[in-house]
């Protein structure tokens, strides 16, 4: 199957003038700087995600389907001057067949900037793919259908350090609701540790992901549900300039699962995992390989794919997963603020013998007017 794999790969690459490219997720980040030069304007911010992405699943984990629509959020920004931005508006999901929006929320940010690397955003924060995370931790899904996260943000970007701090409360309680309020508590960093030369770099990658359900109102609802992931790597850059490879990426991870719940109600009390990942970059064309190897491993917000259990499916239970990935991005920006990617992305269970796949395309317009 892996072989096959293989000379599936090298067709679809074929097909391309250019081999491999610059990308990942961190194609679909934004920009959160506070530029100097906007200083006194007021802006209007349009970010629009139209997509269609159809997840082939056909193992016993998690059900396959097709995500069909678009999400669009306006917002007016206004940046008093080059330590303070406020921005408000709203956000808007509608999927294809659907007469009504999924969703409609209303949006407001303040970002304040007291030191030269740090940044604080309460409100509306940068979410989803700028934090960075692996995706057995946070999966990229959440891009389409989660794409605003609310809560508090910190940012630090230095030469030496990289790292993100937030809080995003997804689901707040009142007295009488019948339902746990929710929140998710993340850490995302990268230290660069050494540089021999310029054609290589090494950093280390250090991610932790915190699930709680709960609070203390309608405490006899549901009990108290907290999961911790974690997820430690060296990553080794090699920058290669070529016409053919731009750079390349390897970066092992050891990954980690725990029950913090008072009340343990997981199948598993704590889990382990090895991620390994090998990513090839060029200037449209992204190439990753993959291989995962866990033990009795949950993750409340990764993909599904990664876990011992099922989130619908009471009875299975994989205790053992090993996984073998590859995809292929073919990104590139077509006009000013218009981006398109097409994504190929393939799951080869190794001890099940069966393979999952997906595929995607997504176009994304992201530009501000300048109203005053």
């Amino acid at each position: 199957m892996v072989r096959n794999l293989f000379i599936v790969l090298a067709l679809i690459l074929s097909g391309f003038c250019k081999s491999f490219s610059q990308t990942s997720n961190s194609f679909f980040n934004q920009s959160c700087q506070i530029l100097p030069g906007d200083s006194g304007k007021i802006f209007l911010k349009i970010d629009n995600t139209n997509f269609f992405k159809n997840n082939e699943y056909f193992g016993e984990i998690t059900d396959g389907y097709t995500a069909l629509g678009f999400h669009v959020t306006p917002q007016i920004e206004y940046t008093l001057n080059p330590k303070l931005k406020i921005a408000g508006g709203v956000h808007l999901l509608k999927y294809s067949g659907r007469d009504e929006f999924t969703k409609a929320v209303p949006l407001l940010s303040i970002q304040y900037k007291p030191y030269k690397y740090l940044n604080m955003v309460l409100g509306n924060i940068y979410g989803t793919t700028n934090h960075g995370i692996i995706e057995p931790m946070f999966e990229f899904e959440r891009y389409l259908n989660n794409y605003t996260e609310n809560g508090i943000q910190f940012l630090w970007d230095s030469k030496r350090i990289r790292a993100d701090l937030w809080l995003d409360w997804e689901q707040y309680i009142l007295q009488g609701d019948p339902f746990q309020e929710k929140f998710n508590v993340g850490l995302s960093s990268r230290i660069n540790l050494y540089k021999p030369s310029e054609k290589i770099d090494f950093t280390f990658d250090f991610q932790n992901m915190v699930r709680h359900e709960g609070g203390q109102v309608n405490k006899k609802n549901k009990p108290l549900y907290t999961v911790y992931n974690n997820a430690t790597g060296i990553s080794v850059n090699c920058y290669l300039k070529s016409k053919l490879i731009n750079s390349i990426r390897f970066t092992p991870y050891i990954v980690n699962y725990q029950d913090l719940s008072p009340t343990k109600n997981q199948l598993y009390i704590d889990g382990t995992a090895v991620y390994t990942t090998l990513e090839f970059f060029s200037d449209n064309l992204g190439l990753f390989l993959g291989y995962w190897y866990s033990e009795q491993y949950i993750t409340p917000l990764g993909n599904p794919l990664f876990e011992s259990i099922s989130r619908n499916k009471w009875w299975v239970d994989n205790p053992v997963r090993e996984l073998f990935m590859a995809k292929i991005y073919y990104q590139k920006n077509i006009y000013k603020g218009i981006n398109l990617s097409f994504r190929v992305e393939t799951y080869s269970d190794l001890l099940n013998g069966n393979m999952d796949y997906s595929y995607g395309l997504i176009i994304t317009f992201n530009d501000r007017f300048l109203l005053k």
